[in-house]
């Protein structure tokens, strides 16, 4: 049974969350130094692999983003713009993300309630109109 998307269970996974996107970005940008900020994403492969934590991740290019998938239980996270700053994080990131693991349905709207209460309790800082961070 997976567990109910709260503000509790947000406030317990979303530090993961943030810590997992930082990392699969550090990976992927260590390997591609030359994309500095979404306009140059186009000089990494369209898609690919990385190495965290002794998993392979695959990853494709989008637009101004890119999505990585573990290898072999398919959890996603899905950073679909601003992929120089990994401390940073969406609504739809987060129900990409928890779709994947929890293998419901999650969605963005839903996370986007759960990410305003948190912003009224302190917990989280907007920063720009869809972005959001625990700092």
């Amino acid at each position: 049974m997976s567990p109910e998307l709260n503000t509790q269970y947000l406030k317990l996974e979303i530090p993961h969350f943030v810590e997992l996107q930082a990392a699969l970005l550090g990976c992927f940008l260590a390997t591609y130094p030359e994309v500095v900020s979404d306009y140059t994403l186009f000089h990494a492969p369209k898609s690919g692999k990385v190495r965290y934590d002794n998993n392979d991740w695959t990853f494709k290019r989008h637009g101004l983003g890119v999505e990585f998938q573990s290898v072999p239980n398919a959890v996603v996270v899905d950073v679909e713009a601003e992929v120089c700053k990994a401390k940073l994080f969406t609504a739809w990131r987060l129900a990409s993300y928890f779709e994947s693991l929890l293998h419901s349905n999650v969605t963005e709207s839903s996370i986007e309630e759960l990410l305003a209460l948190l912003v009224v309790e302190g917990y989280l800082t907007p920063r720009g109109r869809r972005f959001y961070s625990i700092e």
